[in-house]
């Protein structure tokens, strides 16, 4: 059975709209978050866009009309628009430009490969209990555990006069932490 605003089982119009109001999110977040990381450290606002994701996530969970659609959309797309920006952020600070391209190689197709194996994972919980709800739960649960956890990265410790004469900067020169 469906919840929630997937209950509403419309196709219409106003579906669309609240896709695109997902989208209008998204910009507009991609450009305030590039400026709230330079006031703001980035865990915490990485830690924001977890729980806009599980807020969203909630909305369509306990919503049944336009007003849980619409907001689900736009928290959704503020997410996801703050995450693009801060994903790339995180990587380049905490971990140097001299690896980025060996971390999004590998995070790319991680993540495209559980994007992708989600789905049909979805459709068996559906084809076995009858309802989609139980992935909802695990979805809102992970992006609970996950802002939790981002809260707790810190940047890695400059070693100073690194040895090394193929880095750019000091910022590449890096000591993983030790919690």
């Amino acid at each position: 059975a469906l919840t929630g605003i997937m209950s509403l089982r419309v196709l219409t119009a106003t579906l669309a709209l609240s896709f695109s109001a997902d989208a209008a999110g998204a910009g507009v977040m991609a450009l305030v978050s590039g400026l709230l990381v330079d006031k703001v450290q980035v865990r915490y606002v990485a830690a924001i866009s977890c729980l806009g994701f599980a807020t969203a996530v909630s909305f369509m969970l306990i919503g049944s009309n336009v007003f849980f659609l619409f907001g689900s959309g736009i928290l959704f797309g503020t997410a996801v628009g703050t995450n693009m920006v801060i994903m790339s952020y995180i990587w380049a600070r905490y971990y140097g430009r001299t690896f980025l391209g060996t971390i999004q190689g590998i995070v790319l197709p991680a993540t495209l490969i559980t994007n992708g194996i989600g789905a049909p994972i979805a459709g068996y919980v559906y084809d076995a209990w009858g309802s989609y709800v139980p992935v909802w739960w695990l979805i809102l649960l992970l992006y609970l555990v996950a802002a939790i956890l981002v809260t707790s990265i810190v940047p890695p410790q400059v070693i100073k006069n690194h040895p090394s004469k193929n880095q750019a900067t000091s910022d590449d020169n890096f000591r993983f932490p030790v919690w």
